[in-house]
């Protein structure tokens, strides 16, 4: 989820009170990263960085759908290997995998940096997962 930039002006005089309506309505619906402000020609500009909330809740439903599925393939190998699910796949690697989405065994080994040497047997399975996962999505 990237950021985005948007600029406003807050007018003097009568404009004022709309000026900060709609800044109010805005940042009500974004989710703000970083705000700043300056004084130039007479009249206040804001400079907001944000993030879409809607990119933030499919995101969030993404990563749910993901994690969920991996769970139920990190059971699934454990019974079959006879091993712990979390030693198949542990919570904090499984909760990357959710959040970064990694669709290629390069990615995945990018996204968990030393953590993927753990599963490094399973990447193709995991990546297959994520695969399927979002294809359910769609």
């Amino acid at each position: 989820m990237s950021l985005s930039v948007r600029t406003f002006e807050v007018r003097a005089g009568a404009q004022k009170a709309e000026d900060e309506s709609s800044i109010a309505a805005f940042m009500k619906s974004v989710d703000v990263d970083r705000v700043d402000t300056a004084f130039v020609d007479g009249a206040w500009r804001l400079l907001v960085l944000y993030r879409d909330m809607r990119e933030r809740e499919e995101a969030e439903q993404v990563a749910s759908v993901i994690a969920s599925s991996l769970k139920s393939w990190r059971e699934m190998k454990a019974k079959r290997e006879q091993l712990n699910p979390t030693d198949v796949l542990s919570d904090e690697v499984l909760a990357q995998v959710a959040q970064f989405v990694p669709t290629t065994t390069l990615e995945l080994r990018v996204v968990l940096g030393q953590d993927g040497e753990s599963i490094s047997q399973f990447e193709g399975e995991i990546v297959a997962v994520v695969r399927d996962s979002l294809g359910e999505l769609v």
